[in-house]
Formats: C-alpha cells, sequence, structure tokens
C-alpha cells in the first residue's frame, strides 16, 4: 500500500533477472486496502509468471504477475 498516485515497475524472471525495467504506472484506489496499478499493455514478455518491484516515491512493494495469452 502506497500514497502515491504514479511509480514505476520493474519485471524480473524467475531466476531474479531484469526483463523490463522504469514502466510508468499509475494507481487506481479500489478501497482502503487495495489499490489496482495499471501498467502499459505493450509489454512484450512471453506467457508465464513474473516478479514486479514497484516503485512510488522511497517505497517498495514487491508482487507476482502473470502473462496469459500476450499477443
Amino acid at each position: 500500500k502506497t500514497n502515491h498516485a504514479s511509480g514505476k515497475v520493474d519485471i524480473f524472471d524467475f531466476s531474479m533477472n531484469k526483463v523490463v525495467s522504469d514502466i510508468p504506472c499509475e494507481s487506481k484506489i479500489i478501497d482502503e486496502q487495495n489499490h489496482l496499478w495499471c501498467l502499459g499493455k505493450n509489454l512484450q514478455l512471453s506467457n508465464g509468471v513474473y516478479f514486479c518491484r514497484i516503485s512510488a516515491g522511497n517505497e517498495k512493494e514487491w508482487e507476482k504477475l502473470m502473462i496469459i495469452n500476450n499477443k
């Protein structure tokens, strides 16, 4: 959870190799405990599960990202 409305996302594979960096993103507040981070639709990633580091201000959060049927 962050109080920032925008930030950037870095995406890593399961070996923790950075595959995409500095993707601009913005936060949409769903409720007091949940935020939806909106990424660009132009990501060129293969289907699979990735780790994401969301950076907003001095705060960092780690999440998982699943890409399915990316064309």
